[in-house]
């Protein structure tokens, strides 16, 4: 093989390997960054998530707690035993006024709100900063210019 061309060919994979590396990088950064927002948005959801689970979790318990004692009166009544139902009258009083202060004094969950800035820019940003990667090529020993950008086609363009 000729020099010239050995040399032609090895410019020319420098070249590329040049290209293919800061597009591997920009990909990397790209990926990381999206894995990132990711993770993030699985945190704050599964906070929510838990928070209001665990909301629920103490709202069917008192409901559990108040479907049992409800039995139980219900039980009393049929059964006709007036004498347990008036020694039971006042703690059953008392059990209602608890869990009543109780379920007054329980707050929804305060959950965390997001919004993702800026993503549906990013499309149009990333295109706009890569648009201007071009091949800027000339013929040597001439003074004619060829500009050659990836969105127009080349331009001649003579000194």
């Amino acid at each position: 093989m000729e020099p010239a061309m050995k040399l032609m060919l090895a410019d020319e994979n420098v070249t590329i390997e040049k290209v293919t590396k800061v597009f591997e990088s920009i990909r990397s950064i790209i990926t990381n960054h999206e894995n990132e927002l990711k993770q993030k948005i699985r945190t704050i959801e599964k906070r929510n998530k838990d928070l209001i689970k665990t909301f629920q979790e103490k709202l069917s318990d008192k409901q559990e707690e108040l479907s049992k004692r409800n039995k139980e009166f219900e039980h009393t009544l049929l059964t006709k035993n007036y004498t347990k139902l008036l020694q039971e009258h006042q703690i059953l009083i008392d059990y209602l006024t608890m869990t009543q202060q109780e379920l007054n004094t329980l707050q929804y969950p305060i959950i965390t709100a997001y919004v993702i800035e800026g993503i549906d820019q990013l499309q149009g940003t990333v295109a706009d900063i890569i648009q201007p990667v071009c091949i800027n090529e000339w013929e040597k020993g001439s003074l004619k210019f060829m500009f050659s950008d990836m969105s127009q086609e080349g331009k001649l363009i003579s000194f």
